[in-house]
């Protein structure tokens, strides 16, 4: 019995391929499928197993890498495209393979001049591979010691920027580049663009006239001209890329150093995206606590310039209280810490245990109680001298809660029973004393005391009201509403109520008040009180000022009044009716 073949692709029957081999001439990516044949007879039909068909194409390079000029420290990129599947890469540096750079586009973290070098890539899949020309990339200061790969057209111009010369390819600049150009014709001279587009002359080109500056990134192409204009000779295109510069700092309040090891681009300043080192050695007794201004950790890190940029390196050291004398008691530090940063304020409070007193603070040998120091040096020691009470005398610890302090007069480690004190709490800015308690409890200050007994008593501190953003003046027109705002900061639920005129307004008792106006709304001042507690505040007043729309109530043509504007006006003015003062703007058409 006579058989029928038809091939298929995909599934698809393939057009014309009905014989039992089926040619696939000139075959392209899209042949890519899974094939199989048809058999039929009479009798019925039967499938072949499939056969897949993977085509490929050889790698081709459309893009080759540029020759670039990099600045120290930047994260610098290489890029190549390339068409072909599947594709594989190869990055060379120098003509040796560089590890693990295997994808179309090789990144250098941080670039140095170890990373300035001859670069290629080769571009393989299973039936062929190719491999880019090489090109050079660089930093600045190397452009006399890894010459050039592209070649300048003799008498081609001579194009540099800051005094670099990269012929051709990108270079990267900071802030501003200073652009020179030059040509070795006798009596030449250079014409150029800075969009890219070809230079023409005596068309979009411009004559170079001397040394000019380029603040933004653009495409360099030049072109020189002999004397008569007869010769002309283009340069490579220069692509130019100017990145913002920001200050970066490293520095230590003290406890040990802090350096940077990137060199600046510009006295302190560094090109944006740069990658800068820092270092921080402590000194003798001191330990590296944590950088401010980097969530980085350890003495050497690294940051990516993208702003204005200060690395402290913060230091701290241990801070020891023993108790000393033939007395007893307790010392307490606050805030308690296992190493103190540099420059903290710490306050020790010496509390003496019943039948004792403290009889001075040593080394600073003082009575004073509590004691605040500043740790600036290393592994300082506080000794509270404790000492039994005489006959007939009392002890008193007069210590603070919150932020402020407490002047004790007289002031002495021990009193005579039945001496008297006086105890002035005195709050430290934006704070306000509160009350006093422990062994007493009173409001009064100063407060006066009689000493019976050993005292405990503490003056207690909170965060005082005050207005952060005042509400500002308005100007309206009738039927627009003003909004008036106040910003607050302080201890516990705020209360709010506006004012209109030293007047309270009835449910406007929220941090922004709108008011509505209307025909016959009077200019007024508004204010609002800020309450916590027992303690109020009052804002700045803040002006509203009621203006009555502006309109032309009449034209005036050679002095003639009247409304509608005339054809052929000569002379014109012009009566407004509102609220003065009022601004004119004459037009046309």
């Amino acid at each position: 019995m006579p058989f029928s073949f038809q091939w298929r692709s995909n599934s698809m029957p393939i057009a014309n391929a009905t014989n039992g081999t089926v040619i696939l001439a000139n075959t392209q990516t899209n042949f890519s499928a899974t094939y199989t044949l048809v058999i039929t007879n009479a009798f019925g039909s039967v499938t072949s197993n499939p056969a897949v068909l993977d085509v490929q194409v050889p790698p081709q390079i459309i893009q080759s890498p540029l020759p670039s000029v990099w600045v120290e420290g930047v994260e610098a990129k290489l890029t190549v495209g390339a068409t072909g599947s599947p594709l594989t890469y190869e990055w060379l540096k120098n003509g040796s393979a560089i590890t693990g750079a295997v994808g179309p586009e090789l990144v250098v973290d941080a670039f140095t001049a170890s990373n300035g070098a001859k670069y290629s890539v080769r571009v393989y899949n299973a039936v062929g591979s190719v491999t880019s020309p090489e090109v050079r990339a660089i930093l600045a200061a190397q452009t006399n010691t890894i010459p050039s790969l592209v070649a300048r057209p003799a008498n081609g111009p001579v194009v540099t920027f800051d005094g670099i010369d990269p012929v051709a390819g990108r270079i990267l600049r900071g802030g501003i580049t200073r652009v020179s150009m030059s040509t070795a014709f006798p009596g030449g001279g250079v014409f150029y663009t800075l969009d890219g587009s070809e230079p023409v002359v005596g068309g979009n080109a411009r004559e170079y006239l001397g040394p000019f500056y380029l603040y933004d990134s653009c495409t360099v192409r030049a072109v020189a001209v002999d004397q008569l204009f007869v010769s002309q000779v283009a340069a490579p295109t220069v692509a130019v890329e100017i990145r913002p510069l920001y200050p970066v700092e490293a520095f230590s309040k003290g406890g040990g150093a802090a350096v940077l090891g990137t060199p600046a681009y510009s006295g302190k300043l560094y090109v944006s995206n740069t990658l800068v080192s820092a270092t921080a050695t402590a000194s003798n007794g001191w330990s590296l606590l944590n950088w401010n201004g980097s969530t980085a950790t350890g003495t050497n890190i690294a940051v990516r310039a993208t702003g204005a940029t200060r690395l402290e390196a913060v230091f701290g050291t241990v801070l020891t209280t023993v108790g000393g004398g033939t007395g007893s008691g307790t010392i307490e530090a606050s805030p308690l810490l296992p190493l103190y940063p540099y420059g903290t304020e710490v306050k020790l409070l010496a509390r003496p245990q019943t039948g004792s007193y403290l009889f001075r603070w040593q080394p600073l040998a003082t009575v004073q109680n509590p004691i605040t120091v500043t740790v600036t040096n290393a592994g300082i020691t506080n000794s509270a001298v404790f000492s039994p009470l005489l006959n007939g005398y009392v002890s008193l610890v007069a210590d603070v809660v919150g932020s402020g302090e407490v002047a004790q007069n007289p002031l002495q480690g021990q009193y005579l029973t039945g001496s008297a004190v006086t105890l002035t709490a005195v709050p430290s800015a934006q704070h306000r004393f509160v009350r006093w308690q422990g062994d007493i409890s009173a409001t009064s200050n100063p407060l006066n005391l009689t000493l019976t007994a050993n005292m405990s008593v503490q003056a207690v501190f909170e965060p005082d009201i005050r207005i952060v953003h005042e509400p500002a003046a308005r100007d309206v027109v009738v039927g627009a509403t003003a909004i008036f705002s106040v910003g607050a900061t302080g201890p516990g639920t705020l209360a709010y109520q506006w004012r209109k005129n030293g007047q309270s307004l009835p449910g406007e008792t929220g941090v922004v008040l709108a008011v509505r106006t209307k025909p016959g709304f009077v200019s007024s001042v508004y204010d609002v009180v800020v309450t916590s507690g027992a303690t109020s505040v009052t804002s700045a007043g803040a002006a509203m000022r009621v203006y009555a729309p502006s309109s032309v109530s009449a034209w005036g043509l050679n002095n003639i009044g009247q409304l509608a504007v005339p054809s052929r006006l000569t002379n014109a003015s012009v009566v407004a009716a509102g609220t003065e003062p009022f601004a004119y703007q004459w037009k046309r058409n």
